[in-house]
């Protein structure tokens, strides 16, 4: 009779244990899912950008300069400067909802050098200034993997770009045995880092971080600049040695 009890016991805990290894799939699962849809509404909508109000813009900006030349009216000019401001900043919004999409296969250190020229020219009154030791590897990810760490970065650029308002901003990726380390770091006008972490961009970035068994680290204050280091576990075959 013991015995039977004990046996009903084990089977009852493995069951158990069972179910929350299925939980812990299935949940998973719904992850990498709705992962994917997110990415593949960031590429919809940035190919929207590009293909629609970008080139209806430039539609418009010429008739705009016909008039210009037509009439010689000082106030178009300002409109067709308004018209440009537009056009640069849909196509700078395109480019950042598109291109991870364009890196999938690639190493994450040629994803963030393209990254960064189409910063450069967005931003040309910035300097970007960026490192990769050792100098002989790349990093070759899953494409989950690689969007997580690509969207983490963008965002960390952007927030240093739109709310640091930085002059320089210097990205550092050190690998040390099986572990990376990305430093991001600005000279811009920094947060207080308390109150910021209710944003959504930081969170976002946190939620990321999660997935990647990762950490995160911000150092920053007001009118100091800001420090993000992030670090993330690698596997064997995601060290490519050249």
């Amino acid at each position: 009779m013991n015995i039977l009890i004990i046996g009903v016991i084990c089977t009852f805990f493995v069951v158990l244990f069972l179910l929350f290894l299925l939980k812990k799939w299935w949940w998973k699962i719904l992850y990498k899912a709705q992962v994917d849809a997110i990415e593949e509404e960031r590429l919809r909508l940035g190919q929207e950008l590009h293909d629609g109000i970008s080139n209806e813009l430039l539609s418009l900006k010429f008739k705009m300069d016909t008039l210009h030349k037509k009439y010689s009216i000082y106030e178009l000019e300002g409109l067709i400067e308004e018209i440009d401001g537009i056009r640069a900043n849909a196509r700078s919004v395109s480019h950042q909802l598109t291109s991870a999409q364009y890196e999938e296969g690639k190493s994450i250190n040629t994803s963030v050098t393209h990254l960064l020229t189409d910063l450069t020219q967005a931003h040309p009154q910035v300097n970007f200034y960026f490192s990769y030791y050792p100098l002989n590897e790349q990093l070759v990810f899953s494409g989950s993997k690689q969007t997580h760490i690509y969207r983490t970065l963008q965002e960390s650029l952007m927030n240093a770009l739109k709310h640091g308002e930085a002059n320089n901003i210097t990205i550092n990726f050190t690998r040390h045995d099986y572990a990376l380390t990305i430093m991001v770091e600005d000279d811009g006008k920094g947060f207080n880092v308390d109150q910021a972490t209710k944003g959504i961009g930081l969170k976002n970035i946190n939620k990321r971080i999660i997935h990647l068994q990762g950490t995160l680290q911000i150092d920053s204050s007001i009118g100091h600049g800001t420090t993000t280091i992030i670090e993330i576990p690698l596997k064997r075959n995601e060290i490519i040695r050249l």
